[in-house]
């Protein structure tokens, strides 16, 4: 995308009693940087505890004349109010936004938890994180792992409409502080962005942790004593259980972007810097 576009970003706020809707919309190269200047600009209107709620491309001539304007901010003169015990905590971790389409459910019934199944010979634990919490909990995991065998990168195909697929590998990363240092490294560039997941591979039970492109953490093991340590220890952190049919994820039935940070670099430059640091193409699609 080489020309800037128009996006609408909406927010929400808890405001005492209350909590209101606030719409804006901003030109920019990309939407994760629509995101980032209307988030900076909320700071400036002393909105100090808010959440990106949804966000989606904008026709500039349907931006509603009464919008107000400041250095390229457009935003609504209205905020629309309602009870604050209707106000959900939840804020999606950065990557990922449900678009400004109704979807099947509503997006105040994704919330933090996990839940788990079993598909053919592996067992699955899937977790929804709150924007906070998911660096430290997916670390936390990793530590509880222990050593690990590979770790790869995926580039999903729609990301500047390279339509490709690709892996990369990188086997010396095995060691816990190891890849907690490349995590750290790369936050921008591969935790942050939509369109990119990584997985941490282990030997006992052919298990893959993987922070997908939809920002959940997902394990998938053969191992029994591996999937119970886990399950033990999301109890532990007290994050609620529930039933794989009624456990909302963004990926499921919900209209949705994937985007990326504003300071975060291109699909080519993350490629280059991934060789850079060890990695070699496993396969393309």
């Amino acid at each position: 995308m080489n020309d800037k576009e128009y996006f609408t970003v909406i927010i929400e706020a808890e405001q005492g009693e209350e909590a209101f809707i606030q719409a804006f919309w901003a030109h920019a190269l990309h939407l994760g940087e629509a995101i980032d200047r209307v988030s900076d600009y909320a700071y400036k209107l002393d909105i100090q505890e808010f959440k990106v709620s949804e966000a989606d491309t904008y026709d500039f001539g349907s931006v509603p004349e009464d919008a107000i304007e400041d250095n390229g901010i457009y935003y609504d003169s209205n905020r629309y109010y309602y009870p604050a015990d209707e106000y959900s905590n939840f804020h999606f971790p950065y990557g990922i936004i449900p678009a400004c389409i109704k979807s099947e459910y509503g997006t105040e019934e994704i919330r933090e938890g996990y839940s788990k199944f079993e598909d053919n010979e592996f067992k699955h634990i899937e977790i929804v994180v709150n924007k906070s919490n998911l660096l430290r909990l997916y670390l936390d995991i990793i530590e509880k792992m222990g050593r690990a065998k590979v770790v790869w990168i995926k580039i999903i195909r729609d990301w500047e409409s390279a339509n490709t697929m690709e892996f990369y590998t990188n086997q010396d990363l095995t060691n816990v502080k190891l890849i907690e240092k490349f995590i750290k490294r790369n936050f921008e560039n591969i935790f942050l962005n939509g369109y990119v997941s990584i997985t941490v591979y282990y030997e006992e039970g052919e298990t893959n942790l993987n922070l997908d492109e939809h920002k959940k953490i997902h394990l998938i093991t053969r191992s029994n004593r591996t999937f119970e340590t886990i399950v033990a220890y999301i109890n532990s952190c007290n994050y609620d259980f529930y039933d794989y049919n009624n456990f909302r994820k963004i990926d499921h039935r919900y209209y949705h972007w994937h985007y990326r940070p504003t300071n975060s670099i291109k699909r080519k430059d993350l490629i280059d810097e991934l060789k850079v640091q060890g990695f070699v193409l496993w396969r393309t699609e």
